[in-house]
């Protein structure tokens, strides 16, 4: 008997069905990402773009990048079609309906890495948004990328990572997420899953050495916005309700002790409404075709 090898990673599938949720408070990407991402394309207008958000735009979520992408004038203005692949179908429901009014056309279809629907030499850039770490077959999404892009194509990868260096109020709250994504067989720590994708022969042969950069940013949350981001996250969302329970009332005596002592690095945006800055470094590789 044969067995059919998946194509999406189960936690995935299970961690992620409260698409509403995770589209309204998941963060957005530094204007500074998307304009490095721009500068890597040599092709000047008439783009066409696939995208993975969250798993494979080719993983595209809810469009979160999707939509900050389009908030740049010269992707705006420059690209001519957008191929958002998303395997999970409430999260294509939520990308579609978001989507639907941009001046650049928009389509959300079910897919995965390794098998994008994609035409042959159709795209300019793949763009995978916190996405990548799920893929499960790191050659036969190397092999589907350079099918679909064009020979001076461009593959950015791009996640959003909590600033721990800087935030020990932050890393106690990851290190809750990473125990819980490691008892489902996961992990919070991206770079260790997806970054072998470098080594591999296809990628040397077709693609070359990735241009890796660092940019800091952060975002204005509540104590509230911080609590749902943190049920969000997949390792969180599949626990028991009880385990869950006690995970959220962790995270927000952390963050209450935080706001309350000033201690671990909490940063006030403005302390009479409450609001903090919740701090990320987005972590960006540029990959080009040979």
């Amino acid at each position: 008997m044969t067995t059919v090898k998946p194509h999406v990673h189960q936690q995935a599938l299970e961690g992620y069905k409260g698409a509403e949720l995770y589209d309204r408070v998941r963060p957005h990407y530094p204007a500074s990402a998307i304009a490095q991402i721009r500068k890597a394309v040599d092709t000047k207008d008439d783009i066409h773009v696939v995208d993975t958000h969250h798993h494979p735009r080719i993983g595209a979520g809810t469009g979160i990048f999707t939509r900050d992408l389009m908030g740049n004038p010269v992707w705006l203005s420059s690209t001519s079609e957008i191929v958002a692949v998303e395997p999970n179908p409430e999260m294509r429901d939520v990308l579609a309906r978001e989507t639907a009014n941009h001046k650049v056309k928009v389509s959300a279809v079910d897919g995965t890495f390794e098998k994008t629907g994609v035409p042959d030499s159709w795209a300019d850039v793949i763009i995978m948004a916190t996405s990548f770490h799920w893929c499960l077959d790191q050659d036969s999404a190397l092999a589907e990328f350079t099918r679909i892009l064009k020979p001076n194509g461009v593959i950015a990868i791009i996640f959003n990572i909590h600033d721990h260096q800087n935030c020990p109020w932050v890393k106690k709250m990851d290190d809750i997420r990473e125990a819980a994504a490691q008892a489902k067989g996961g992990s919070m720590h991206p770079r260790t899953t997806w970054g072998k994708v470098f080594d591999h022969p296809v990628y040397k042969e077709h693609f070359e050495q990735p241009i890796h950069s660092n940019l800091p940013y952060y975002e204005v949350v509540t104590r509230d916005n911080a609590v749902q981001r943190f049920l969000t996250w997949s390792g969180i969302a599949v626990m028991d309700p009880e385990a869950k329970q006690k995970a959220i009332e962790t995270v927000v005596s952390i963050i209450s002790e935080a706001q309350d002592k000033g201690i671990g690095g909490l940063e006030w945006e403005n302390k009479s409404e409450g609001t903090f800055r919740f701090p990320y470094n987005a972590e960006l590789d540029v990959c080009k075709r040979k």
